[in-house]
This record gives structure tokens, C-alpha cells and sequence, in this order.
């Protein structure tokens, strides 16, 4: 049973969702047989639906002053999930209904991990449609990239605002990003940074033309016109190229 008496800040981007039904079916069809970690505790809505199904479940949250009762399957960290050190969990998947001012941040900070296996997100509708669009699109972009070239990823249902209490000012959506055996390194960040701070202008402004051979691209070609797997033959014909 939670407790009910807080009032949340504005300034932390709390808006949450009580209906149990509405989240348990959400999360219906996500398998959480073993390590959950949930980003944004809240009233401790979402961290009950979870426990019910999971083996364990640690929830940061970084309002100290939010201290919902929770199951004994739960573990409760305060503090700022961007400064936290997940790499001393092993095999866990992230389900969380985010802050939008850290979305982004906290999506590459986990599709770095390599022992984040999944994640299952609440976020804003247009960062939703980021992360599933595809190349030619307008919101075709980095983090597009990231996602899809380390997972697959979907968007499972949108939610509008009024499933939100407060009531955001924007729909959200909820995403899975199903994590591949694509390893992050400093090579692919570089390329995805070369590439859309100049997203307007073609590939042989950007890249060698003996990279760009290597790799089998068009010059004439814009970053918005490539496929995650087209980044990824960039990336390996820049191995070796790179100042570490």
C-alpha cells in the first residue's frame, strides 16, 4: 500500500500516472523475471506494479521527500539516476515513465551499459517518434541512430496527457528499445556527431573520400539519408582512423 500525502514539484517534471490497471496493463507483456531498475520513484504507482511481477526491483528517485510504503522486493536509492554508477548491476532491463528534461541523457547513459538489456519507457511523444523514425524522415536523427543500430525499437501505445495527474502540456508515448549485441564505443559516437552537426550538408563534406569508399556510402548522400547499418560500415571503416 503507498502512502498518498506529498505534493509534487514542478521543477522535478513530476507528473504521474495512479491508475494501477491502466499501468499494469502497460507493462503486461514485458518480462520481469529478474533485476527491474525504475527511474523515477514518484508516488511509488508504477514501483508497486512492478514488484508484484519482478524478483527485484530498485527505484532512484531523486526527491528524498517522496517516501512512499513499498513491498520488501523493493529497494528505494535517493539521488540523481545521471550521477549514479549502474554498472554494478548485472542483467537488468529499465521501466521507467521519465522526467523529459533527462530522457535523452538517460537513454544513451543506458544503451551505454552493457548490462541493460532493455528499456521500457515513458516519454514525450516527439522524442518517441525520434527514436523510431527512419532515415529521410525529419526527425531522423542522432539518437535515432543510437537507438536502432543497438536495439529495436518501438513505440507500444501512445498516452495522452490526461492519464497524467498533473496533466503535462505534451502526449507522451510508451517505447521499447530491445537491446542488441551492438557494443557503444568512441567510434560511434564521433561518427553520429560528425554527422548530424552537419546534417544538411553530403557525406563528402564530412568524411574522407577513403572512408567513404571503404565503407561503400554515396558522397552525394546526406546524414538523413542513411540506415542505422550504413552508420555502423562508416564506424568500421574509421577503426583505426580515430584519435583516441
Amino acid at each position: 500500500m503507498v502512502s498518498t500525502v506529498f505534493q509534487q514539484k514542478k521543477y522535478l517534471g513530476q507528473n504521474f500516472i495512479y491508475d494501477k490497471d491502466f499501468l499494469s496493463s502497460l507493462i503486461k507483456d514485458i518480462k520481469l523475471d529478474k533485476l527491474v531498475i525504475e527511474i523515477g520513484m514518484g508516488k511509488g504507482t508504477l514501483t508497486e506494479v512492478l514488484s508484484r511481477r519482478a524478483k527485484k526491483v530498485i527505484t532512484f528517485e531523486i526527491d528524498k521527500t517522496l517516501k512512499p510504503a513499498l513491498p520488501p522486493n523493493v529497494e528505494i536509492i535517493y539521488g540523481d539516476a545521471l550521477e549514479n554508477d549502474f554498472t554494478r548491476f548485472d542483467d537488468f532491463i529499465v521501466v521507467a515513465n521519465l522526467p523529459y528534461y533527462i530522457t535523452t541523457p538517460l537513454i544513451i547513459k543506458f544503451m551505454r551499459l552493457k548490462h541493460c538489456r532493455a528499456l521500457y519507457l515513458m516519454v514525450q511523444k516527439e522524442v518517441a517518434e525520434r527514436i523510431v523514425s527512419r532515415p529521410n524522415a525529419k526527425s531522423y536523427g542522432a539518437l535515432s541512430v543510437l537507438c536502432q543500430t543497438m536495439g529495436k525499437t518501438e513505440i507500444l501505445r501512445h498516452v495522452p496527457r490526461d492519464k497524467f495527474s498533473p496533466p503535462p502540456k505534451v502526449d507522451s508515448a510508451f517505447i521499447s528499445i530491445i537491446k542488441n549485441e551492438v557494443e557503444f564505443d568512441i567510434s560511434l559516437g564521433k561518427v553520429l556527431k560528425d554527422a548530424f552537426s552537419k546534417r544538411r550538408k553530403k557525406l563528402s563534406n564530412i568524411f574522407s573520400k577513403e572512408v567513404l569508399e571503404e565503407s561503400g556510402i554515396n558522397g552525394n548522400l546526406r546524414p538523413e539519408n542513411l540506415s542505422s547499418t550504413d552508420f555502423l560500415k562508416i564506424r568500421h571503416a574509421l577503426c583505426g582512423k580515430i584519435s583516441m
